[in-house]
């Protein structure tokens, strides 16, 4: 849901800049068949370029959820707290931390998206079945204008004249002269060689379909707009009484019903077809140009995707529940001991793994935490040691802003100013490998980041990859210990800022 709810965003946000740049650029200017083909094209963009993501390694603005707070709570929310217990016996349970429900929001959201949708299409099919029933009324008086090429169908006062594809609807009850029902009928005849009814009904769909955004609305009204200027256009130019065709809109603007999807003459825009008629020769072709650049860069805006942080997790796949599942399955033939598994929704490290207590060990490996029970031999904890060098192919932790805290640019990196190694062998005094790793000669590297304030201070270390055994905590203590010695800031414009920095530490037996 938190994808869908970011794609509707991203293709409301390119329709409104969309729908401003027509606004701004095109309504006012007489270039109307530009301006028709991007009414057309605009919804296509705007639709389809959420859906399309081009990687590049330049920094770029974002219109994006998914950096946002909202954006991760909400993916968060639809995440399952599973657990997955006693491994190692005979039967493997999983189950939910959550309250079984009949209907979430998401359902109620999908199930009102579809009443709305159903309505108007309802409505749309009702005006088609309108339609329909006066061709049927009329066929048998209908006849084939063969220069115009379409079917001529009197409406015996049940419409107003109107278009819709190659057949005219003509109100033969109507009191007219002779010059204008050639106007009229000139006027429908634009409307029908032009093709304008595949414009309307391309926009009903869309209406329809993305009724949730109200841009697709404006522009459905806009192209309605537009078919008018267009055979008011032709009309104009066909016609030297321009008083008199202006005199005739106003007339007929007050005559009969309409239906939505087709192209009337009286339809409800009496006042901006008389002003636009007014309106002398206005194209501009700097605001014409304008358009493709802003169009670009809408395109790139939305497709394009930046490196969102400049710190990067490590370059494997996220794995589902499943595949993890799987993996502990694997192993169960060769265990003895319990293991629960379950997903945190607010993980404070990349991977943290506890000293052993109590015969038990949780290690936290990105996004899951698995709690080790019943550890009773060296064989054991080594087995254990080494599962969890399997799972950490698989659990990959989520990208999230209070761990993934960006750095921006700087001059100079922080750095310890001391002589080589000096700070490094100071944390070292600090920490000792347990008893238990010594006893069987485990060791390993532990990568841990951290943040070098503006004065020097270390502040929020995090482990990147975990050593176990105790260490960890061990590490956290040393880094955030006052007697620590203080580093010399990043800078950048002269001035200290705050930079991230990594570090790693070997452990071996051998060298104890």
């Amino acid at each position: 849901m938190a994808i869908l709810i970011d794609y509707i965003w991203q293709s409301t946000f390119g329709l409104l800049v969309f729908y401003g740049v027509y606004l701004v650029l095109l309504k006012k200017q007489k270039a109307f068949n530009v301006s028709r083909a991007y009414l057309i094209l605009s919804p296509i963009i705007a639709l389809i370029c959420p859906l399309i993501n081009i990687p590049v390694e330049f920094e770029k603005p974002g219109i994006s959820l998914n950096q946002t707070e909202f954006f991760r709570a909400l993916s968060e929310q639809e995440a399952p707290e599973v657990f997955v217990a006693s491994y190692g016996l005979p039967e493997v349970t999983v189950h939910s931390t959550k309250l079984p429900i009949i209907l979430e929001i998401k359902d109620y959201l999908f199930l009102a998206y579809i009443f709305v949708a159903t309505v108007l299409l309802t409505r749309l099919i009702w005006g088609l079945a309108q339609i329909r029933a006066l061709y049927q009324r009329g066929w048998f008086q209908a006849h084939y204008d063969s220069i115009n090429k379409c079917l001529v169908v009197p409406t015996f006062g049940k419409s107003p004249v109107f278009s819709f594809f190659n057949s005219l609807f003509w109100d033969d009850t109507a009191d007219l002269e002779p010059q204008e029902k050639e106007m009229i009928y000139g006027h429908e005849l634009v409307h029908i060689r032009q093709r304008h009814s595949w414009d309307v009904v391309y926009f009903q769909v869309l209406s329809v379909l993305f009724w949730f955004n109200p841009f697709i609305h404006l522009m459905r009204l806009a192209i309605t707009e537009l078919h008018e200027y267009l055979a008011d256009d032709q009309m104009v130019k066909r016609n030297d009484e321009t008083n008199s065709y202006i005199k005739l809109i106003a007339a007929q603007a007050i005559r009969g019903i309409e239906f939505s999807v087709g192209s009337h003459f009286a339809k409800s825009l009496t006042l901006s077809r008389i002003q636009m008629i007014k309106n002398g020769k206005n194209i501009s072709l700097i605001k014409l140009i304008a358009i493709l650049p802003i169009t670009v860069l809408l395109m790139g805006l939305i497709s394009l995707r930046a490196p969102d942080d400049i710190r990067q997790m490590p370059d494997r796949l996220t794995s589902t529940i499943d595949v993890i599942k799987q993996k502990l399955l694997v192993s169960k033939d060769s265990l003895t001991i319990g293991i629960n598994m379950k997903k945190l929704t607010d993980p404070q490290h990349f991977e943290y793994i506890s000293e052993l207590e109590g015969q038990k060990i949780v290690a936290q490996i990105g996004m899951f935490e698995y709690a080790f029970d019943g550890i009773r031999s060296e064989g054991d904890y080594r087995k254990v040691r080494q599962l969890i060098d399997r799972l950490r192919e698989n659990s990959l932790l989520p990208l999230d802003d209070e761990i993934l805290r960006p750095h921006g640019p700087i001059d100079r990196r922080a750095y310890f100013p001391g002589k080589p190694g000096e700070w490094e062998e100071r944390v070292l005094d600090m920490v000792n490998l347990p008893d238990w790793e010594l006893k069987m000669g485990l060791g390993g590297v532990i990568e841990i980041e951290f943040v070098v304030e503006r004065d020097g201070r270390i502040a929020d270390p995090i482990i990147k990859r975990s050593i176990g055994g105790g260490l960890d905590s061990q590490f956290l203590d040393a880094l955030l210990d006052s007697n620590l010695p203080r580093w010399k800031p990043a800078i950048y414009k002269n001035t200290p800022v705050k930079s991230v920095q990594s570090v790693s530490f070997g452990f071996y037996p051998s060298s104890y």
